[in-house]
């Protein structure tokens, strides 16, 4: 008689474990939870409360995570970031809710340094409530990768 095994382990029906594991193996893949000494690279934050335009000097391999306040006028929403891809890769992008209601969440876009070059990231945001609006930029950081 045949019997039906279910292989997989235990752990893994646990959810939050679940979800544990997959993203440590997700930011491993990326080398971005690896030492640089282990072929990962470097991760930087900034903040980009105070301010328009910033800049930023990263090598390949480094990670770059942009924080900044939702705009938080009316409606206002993300609407993308631009940037040279041969240059940078988003490698993530995390809206975060404010601690109550009247509070504005923060969003978090994690860019990988690819190669030697020059871009600029544009943080775009649409006004919904004027119609027919087109995007606009919201923040601006020119970034220099080195080797």
């Amino acid at each position: 008689m045949l019997r039906r095994t279910d292989l997989s382990p235990n752990f893994l029906r646990s959810r939050p474990l679940a979800a544990a594991l997959l993203a440590m193996m997700l930011l491993a893949a990326g080398c971005g939870g690896l030492p640089s000494w282990m072929g990962g690279g470097g991760r930087s934050t900034m903040n980009l409360d105070d301010g328009d335009t910033f800049a930023a000097t990263l090598e390949p391999g480094d990670e770059l995570a942009l924080t900044m306040r939702q705009p938080n006028r009316d409606g206002d929403a993300f609407e993308g970031a631009v940037f040279d891809p041969a240059v940078l890769d988003l490698s993530g992008f995390l809206l975060q809710p404010g601690e109550d209601a009247d509070a504005p969440g923060r969003a978090v876009y994690i860019f990988r340094a690819l190669a030697a070059g020059e871009t600029t990231v544009e943080i775009r945001i649409r006004r919904p409530r004027e119609p027919g609006s087109m995007p606009e930029v919201y923040k601006t950081v020119k970034v220099a990768v080195e080797k």
